[in-house]
């Protein structure tokens, strides 16, 4: 007779091997050097730009009803416009994800922010969508609470909310901001539904007009949400990343 023990270890292994599947990894994407002291619209505005171009000379509707169905054969050219296509789709995604939290953290001072804060906004907004990209390549995180099993059984190192936030911190405050403050967002402390997330706010505003960052609830993608409002009772905590170590 086959042990109970025995069972459940080799539905842990399926369920792993299934998560770790068809968990959504964003595709890899980082900032050139270039593109990091240019205007992330700017930078939008050029891949948008290529894409049109791309669009002029080949039959884009076509690639992708070849991408639904394998039947539909490409000719050469097409396929070499295929691989460009598939570039300029990810570089677009990737930069208009920077140029809405761009946008989210100038708001945070008002209808007229000074120009520091925008610069400090553009480069803030690169960091972030920079670092979520690169943790979904390595962490391949599919639900978010279905990870924190694997976590808690040992079958999965990273993903926890925690790890997000310590994370961004880490690659945000290796320079100081003049216009922003960095901090960190707990709900539901000491419960089972405990929560963080990194929240930026305007320098020297409430924590409560900050913006908060929260990649965990969303399996790793970008997401972001005015504190005040959010689902999630969010209040500060202070020097609580000290308890945390993230390799």
């Amino acid at each position: 007779m086959i042990k109970p023990v025995f069972l459940i270890t080799v539905a842990l292994l399926v369920m792993t091997a299934s998560c770790s599947a068809f968990a959504y990894r964003l595709p890899a994407c980082g900032v050139s050097d270039e593109e990091r002291v240019k205007p992330a619209e700017d930078v939008l505005l050029a891949y948008r730009a290529e894409m049109d171009a791309l669009s002029k000379s080949v039959n884009i509707a076509r690639i992708d009803e070849h991408r639904r169905n394998p039947k539909i054969r490409l000719d050469a050219k097409e396929r070499k416009a295929s691989k460009i296509y598939d570039t300029l789709i990810v570089k677009t995604r990737f930069w208009e994800e920077v140029v809405r939290l761009k946008d989210s953290l100038i708001a945070l001072h008002g209808t007229n922010p000074p120009a520091e804060a925008v610069t400090e906004a553009d480069a803030i907004a690169k960091n972030v969508i920079e670092t979520l990209y690169a943790l979904s390549q390595r962490w391949k995180v599919g639900s978010a609470l279905f990870t924190n099993f694997l976590i808690n059984l040992g079958l999965k190192e990273k993903g926890f909310c925690y790890h997000y936030v310590t994370r961004l911190r880490q690659s945000l405050l290796n320079r100081a901001w003049n216009r922003f403050d960095i901090r960190w967002g707990t709900a539901w402390k000491f419960s089972f539904r405990e929560s963080n997330a990194l929240v930026i706010t305007a320098k020297g505003r409430s924590f409560d007009e900050g913006l908060v960052i929260d990649p965990w609830r969303t399996a790793g993608r970008p997401f972001w949400t005015p504190v005040k409002g959010d689902r999630f009772p969010w209040v500060e905590e202070v020097g609580v990343e000290e308890k945390y170590e993230v390799n």
